[in-house]
C-alpha cells in the first residue's frame, strides 16, 4: 500500500510539474517494487514473526528515504522548469497532499523509534525529508499568496491557506527540535511532546473552518 501511493503521488506531482515519469515509473519503479516486495515479505515472516509492533521501523527505513529522493527530484525538477506555483490551482493540491503523507511519515517514523540507541542515520535521514518538504510547503505557500493577490480570499484559499501555514509551522518545529535532539543533546521526548501537542491546532483549524467559514462567507 506505501508502494503504491510513492508510485501515484509520484506521477502525480511530476505531471504538474510538466515532466513525464511514466517510462521511470514503468520501467523500474513497478517491476523493483512487485518483486521486491517478495523478499522483503518472506524476510519480515522469517525474522519477525507475530511482532507486530516492530514491524513499524522496518516500513520506516523502508519508506524515508524512497520518499526523500522523491521530494528532492520534485524540487529539482520544480527549479529547473522554472514554473510559477500560483498558475496551476492543481499543482498546489497535490503539493499539500504530499506534504501531508510526510508528516505522517515523519510521526511514523517518530512513533517507531527507541529513544535508548540514540541518534542514527535514520534520524538524519528524517530530518533531511522534513527540511526537503519545508521547501516544498514554501514553494506551495508562495504559489497560493500569489493566488490570493490576484483573485482574492475565498473559502477553499482561505482554507489552503491555514493549513500550509500549519503544515510549515509543525515542519519547522520538528527540524529545530530534530538538530536540537542530534547536536544540541535534547531529550527525543521533546519532540514527541511537541508534536502532540501540536495535533490539537490541525483540529482546531478543522473546526474554525467547518463551523465559522460558511456565515463569514455567506454559504458560497
Amino acid at each position: 500500500l506505501g508502494g503504491i501511493v510513492l508510485i501515484l503521488l509520484t506521477m502525480g506531482t511530476f505531471s504538474l510539474v510538466g515532466i513525464d515519469v511514466e517510462f521511470f515509473v514503468n520501467d523500474w519503479m513497478v517491476p523493483m517494487g512487485l518483486f521486491g516486495l517478495l523478499p522483503v515479505a518472506a524476510y519480515l515472516v522469517d525474522k519477525k514473526k507475530s511482532l507486530i509492533e516492530s514491524i513499524a521501523p522496518v516500513l520506516a527505513k523502508i519508506f524515508t528515504p524512497l520518499f526523500l529522493m522523491v521530494l528532492v527530484s520534485l524540487v529539482v525538477a520544480f527549479m529547473m522548469n522554472s514554473l510559477a506555483p500560483g498558475d496551476n490551482r492543481m499543482m498546489l493540491i497535490w503539493f499539500d497532499l504530499v506534504l501531508a503523507v510526510v508528516l505522517g511519515l515523519a510521526l511514523y517514523v517518530m512513533s517507531s523509534k527507541d529513544p535508548s540507541h540514540g541518534v542514527s542515520l535514520w534520524d538524519h535521514l528524517t530530518l533531511a525529508l522534513i527540511i526537503v518538504a519545508i521547501i516544498v510547503d514554501m514553494i506551495a505557500f508562495t504559489g497560493l499568496l500569489a493566488r490570493l493577490f490576484s483573485g482574492g480570499f475565498t473559502a477553499n484559499k482561505s482554507a489552503a491557506l491555514g493549513e500550509n501555514i500549519l503544515l510549515l509551522g509543525n515542519l519547522v518545529m520538528m527540524a529545530f527540535g530534530y538538530v536540537r535532539y542530534m547536536y544540541c543533546k535534547r531529550s527525543f521526548q521533546d519532540i514527541v511532546v511537541m508534536q502532540m501537542r501540536y495535533l490539537d491546532l490541525y483540529a482546531l483549524w478543522a473546526i474554525v473552518v467547518i463551523v465559522l467559514f460558511p456565515p463569514i462567507f455567506s454559504f458560497r
